[in-house]
């Protein structure tokens, strides 16, 4: 038997999965593919859902209605399209809104933001139980319209993604996804950085949208430049805005051609504030206990920062032949 030096595995997870977490926050205000891969790719502990409406102000969460009508009275007709369920959903609890509603809620948030023609698509459906970095319950769905995949080699056809309030069917958040096309796209891959000093062309649409969409009860206060990021061959900026009325909401605008590509609300930026809170909560608890264990001499902190374990004596548990 031998002392031997090892990582602290397991416990260096923990601060990774943890500082992973807070990472997809950055997109939790953003697009939406990311956040359900997070979702699905980590090993998250699930909590019971709660329908004690106490987290947000009351006047966030009016109760679900039933299904959209056939006709409404902002023109819209519901299309005739096919719903799926997805291969690896979650069982709904018996209060949540129905697969049927939230696809017909999904569907009309997708004509109204982007104006999509949904006659024949397909909307295949995944619901999420609440979790530890996602404290509610909701629908998600994946919106493919009739005809050809979007892809390099079709650009100009659009897919869709948005996430739907499993509680009270609200609208969390919705997103565009598509490739574009021309020679010019390479003069936007990476960070541009003129736009820290002056973002004006693109807070100005985001106003523009936001008081065209009817986002906020009364007129935007306020609107700053946040973010920059990428989507498939697609150049973003996120913009933060808030309405006269407190709500906030986050505009995801293409730097190719200025197109509004992602809308994350109210509700959503709640949650997702709630869930990054408790991942730095993680990496808190997950700090101090390595400080404890470097204190109490059973590791070690390198040069580097790095941490290596060691062993205090050969009767310890955690020996390695």
């Amino acid at each position: 038997m031998k002392r031997k030096k090892q990582g602290l595995g397991s416990g260096t997870k923990i601060v990774l999965a943890a500082a992973g977490m807070i990472a997809s926050g950055a997109f939790l205000f953003g697009g939406l593919s990311e956040v359900v891969l997070a979702v699905e790719n980590q090993k998250v502990e699930q909590v019971p859902t709660s329908y004690t409406l106490t987290v947000l102000p009351e006047a966030v969460l009016p109760l679900a209605t039933s299904s959209i009508p056939e006709t409404a009275s902002d023109g819209y007709k519901k299309p005739s399209y096919t719903v799926e369920k997805g291969e690896y959903d979650a069982a709904s609890a018996a209060k949540d809104i129905s697969i049927e509603q939230a696809a017909d809620i999904g569907a009309k948030e997708i004509w109204r933001v982007y104006g999509a023609n949904l006659e024949g698509a397909v909307i295949t459906m995944k619901y999420f139980a609440s979790n530890k970095y996602f404290p509610r319950s909701y629908w998600y769905g994946a919106v493919r319209p009739a005809g050809e995949k979007a892809s390099l080699q079709n650009p100009g056809i659009s897919h869709y993604d948005f996430m739907v309030d499993a509680v009270t069917g609200n609208t969390l958040s919705s997103q565009v996804i598509r490739f574009v096309d021309g020679p010019e796209i390479d003069g936007f891959s990476g960070l541009d950085k003129e736009l820290f000093k002056d973002a004006h062309l693109y807070t100005e649409k985001a106003k523009e949208l936001a008081e065209q969409l009817g986002l906020f009860n009364g007129k935007v206060k306020t609107v700053e430049h946040v973010s920059q990021g990428y989507t498939n061959n697609d150049p973003n900026i996120t913009v933060s805005l808030t309405g006269e009325d407190g709500r906030r909401a986050k505009l995801e605008i293409s730097r190719y051609d200025q197109t509004l590509i992602g809308i994350s609300y109210e509700e959503f930026i709640v949650f997702a504030e709630m869930g990054n809170e408790a991942a730095r909560e993680d990496i808190r608890k997950e700090e101090q206990r390595l400080m404890d264990l470097i204190d109490s001499g059973e590791v070690e902190a390198n040069e580097d920062g790095s941490v290596v374990e060691i062993f205090k004596s050969d009767a310890s548990p955690l020996m390695q032949p």
